[in-house]
């Protein structure tokens, strides 16, 4: 689920397209942690997955969770822990993530493009040259 879906508050917020392609984010990226390369001890992966996909918080009153999720999207805190043998998924991981969250330094590059348009003509693209 999107961060904004998890988020206490947002129960009766209604779901959009650009949650299903943050979800899309997450099936990539947990697919990828559990079945590609990567250089990640399993002691690692295990507090990442179990942070990033399995975490909830309880304040008494109501579940929520993605605070880790939205800690990497401003940070990278979790993921750039992560080196997978693919470049071509780093590349693109990296990219849907810059588009997602912009970091500081790549404001310039990244900021606006969390569209269908521009993830669609980017995954094209990608699609066609990797």
């Amino acid at each position: 689920m999107s961060i904004r879906m998890l988020y206490p508050g947002n129960d009766e917020c209604s779901h959009v397209f650009e949650d299903d392609m943050e979800s899309l984010l997450y099936v990539v990226l947990y697919c990828a942690l559990l079945y590609l390369p990567h250089r990640v001890l399993v002691t690692n992966l295990t507090e990442i997955i179990d942070k990033f996909f399995d975490e909830i918080e309880d304040d008494g009153t109501s579940l929520s969770g993605g605070g880790t999720r939205n800690i990497n999207r401003h940070t990278r805190n979790y993921t750039k822990r992560v080196r997978f043998t693919s470049r071509a998924l780093r590349q693109w991981l990296d990219t849907v993530m810059g588009y997602h969250g912009p970091l500081p330094e790549d404001q310039a590059r990244y900021t606006g493009k969390w569209t269908a348009e521009h993830l669609d003509a980017f995954w094209s693209d990608f699609l066609k040259t990797h």
